[in-house]
């Protein structure tokens, strides 16, 4: 989570702090209700700084991101069958497994910040674009290698 608000961490893709983080807003002025011995946030705490209108824009972020997130497992999954079918081929598939694990990397950033791009969208948003590259990048290389 600090990765994805200082907007660091993510393989080849340069972001910036989220806005609040930039603005030394601290973890605990937003995520107050403690749960399960974890603090979460809720709508109240984004009202208390912002309008009500704002928990729609956290919203619509969160299903963004979880939408796209969705296509690019399925694309995943498309990818490493190519991979390893290259493989079995005897093909060389080296520099697109390194692809491959970078994007994964990428991606795993993402989903394990576990706030579906609300820590800082930009940077989500960036990185999962990046992912989505990546994949398109190995599959046209698999496809037109042979």
């Amino acid at each position: 989570q600090v990765a994805m608000n200082t907007g660091l961490g993510a393989k080849g893709v340069a972001g910036e702090a989220s806005l609040m983080y930039g603005n030394g807003i601290s973890c605990q002025e937003c995520h107050v209700g403690a749960e399960d011995g974890q603090y979460r946030p809720t709508s109240e705490t984004c009202v208390n700084c912002h309008d009500s209108d704002y928990v729609g824009i956290f919203t619509d972020w969160a299903s963004e991101t979880k939408a796209q997130m969705e296509e690019l497992k399925l694309i995943r999954s498309e990818v490493e069958l190519l991979l390893k079918e290259a493989d079995k081929r005897k093909r060389t598939t080296t520099d697109a497994w390194v692809r491959y694990e970078k994007a994964l990397y990428n991606f795993r950033l993402v989903r394990n910040d576990g706030t579906l791009g609300v820590h800082n969208n930009e940077y989500a948003k960036s990185i999962l674009n990046s992912v989505a590259v990546d994949f398109r990048e190995i599959q046209k290389g698999l496809n037109e290698a042979w």
